[in-house]
């Protein structure tokens, strides 16, 4: 398709040219409670993410201990 001619709705651009932009259109025009069910299971995403974090931290810092008990 020559790039002067409109794309037609629902179809794949080629490239990343204009695709930061066209998504920031999109988000822009949903309305503000789908916005926000969005935000809110993002939140629930980056909570259990951090849970995570600190779980595999704790048990890093637990391996990293010294051990009491047999030292022969």
């Amino acid at each position: 398709m020559p790039e002067n001619e409109t794309q037609l709705e629902g179809t794949w651009d080629v490239g990343w040219e204009g695709h930061e932009r066209a998504q920031l259109l999109r988000m822009a025009a949903q309305p503000l409670p789908l916005k926000l069910r969005w935000l809110e299971e993002a939140q629930v995403v980056v909570e259990h993410l951090q849970s995570q974090r600190k779980h595999r931290q704790a048990v890093a810092n637990n391996d990293e201990a010294p051990r009491e008990g047999n030292h022969e």
